[in-house]
């Protein structure tokens, strides 16, 4: 039996009981291979007792569809954004373990005249917007909710950054899907961000919950369109190894060596007929 790890979900990945991680390694340890999406993932369920053999296999995405460069500016204009200066993308769940508190924070530190889109919702919807009443950085933020994704690929294009100052996701898809659209990142130096943003090379890391150090950073890519551009082609560069193609060649090569080994496991000698 082959498991992979439910522990990508950002909440359970960081609030699991003790109780609750020994049940699930109990159950993973009686499979014959583990695999998680990221090293971090993996680290968590080895920590906790797992000792069957595991590995890291990646989600894989699209970068076919992502490559493509759809028409932008109508979009911006019609989902209300600013054209006439950076844009700054954040898309998770607007939820309390993804620190968004922290981002809004950073924008009303920014000296760079930007302007951030929030594509999704949650429970902190509320009180996010609160806040930026209270920051006074209204005419800089826009909630957008659920955006099609077709839509959503427009902002990717149309965007400088993606930000994520999340402390607790394992992998981040949305992060991925900004990568291989090109785009620099500005990320919490937590859980499994790091293994996909390399610190001043596709992006920036900052200490979880340091909105002074995040705004820093966010204007020191602003303002240098070099430093965009040659963050954004190595996000394009360490986002290939995520290839869908390739992860499923690593499924199938997986699968290949563990049918072989159930095979030579349970050989059954063929009887000697006497002639």
């Amino acid at each position: 039996m082959l498991s992979r790890s439910l522990l990508t979900d950002p909440v359970l990945g960081k609030t699991l009981s003790s109780l609750t991680y020994s049940y699930l390694v109990y159950f993973y340890n009686r499979c014959k291979y583990v695999t998680s999406p990221t090293q971090t993932a993996l680290n968590l369920l080895t920590d906790h007792g797992l000792h069957v053999p595991s590995g890291v296999i990646s989600n894989g995405i699209d970068l076919s569809y992502y490559a493509q460069r759809p028409a932008e500016p109508e979009v911006v204009r019609r989902l209300g954004l600013p054209e006439d200066r950076p844009l700054i993308i954040h898309v998770n769940r607007l939820s309390d373990e993804k620190r968004i508190d922290v981002l809004l924070d950073a924008m009303a530190r920014m000296h760079t005249p930007a302007h951030l889109a929030l594509i999704s919702s949650g429970p902190a919807e509320a009180a996010l917007r609160a806040q930026v009443e209270r920051l006074q950085i209204q005419d800089r933020v826009s909630f957008l909710g659920f955006v099609r994704d077709s839509d959503l690929l427009s902002l990717r294009h149309s965007a400088q950054l993606f930000v994520i100052p999340s402390e607790a996701d394992l992998q981040s898809l949305a992060m991925m899907e900004a990568m291989a659209c090109g785009l620099p990142i500005v990320a919490a130096n937590a859980y499994a961000l790091p293994e996909l943003v390399h610190h001043q090379q596709n992006g920036f890391l900052f200490q979880p919950g340091n909105s002074e150090e995040m705004a820093f950073q966010m204007d020191l890519i602003l303002q240098d369109k070099n430093l965009q551009a040659s963050m954004g082609a190595e996000s394009l560069n360490i986002v290939a190894a995520h290839d869908r193609n390739k992860v499923l060649d690593q499924w199938e090569r997986l699968y290949l060596q563990l049918a072989r080994e159930f095979a030579e496991l349970h050989k059954v000698r063929q009887p000697v007929h006497a002639l």
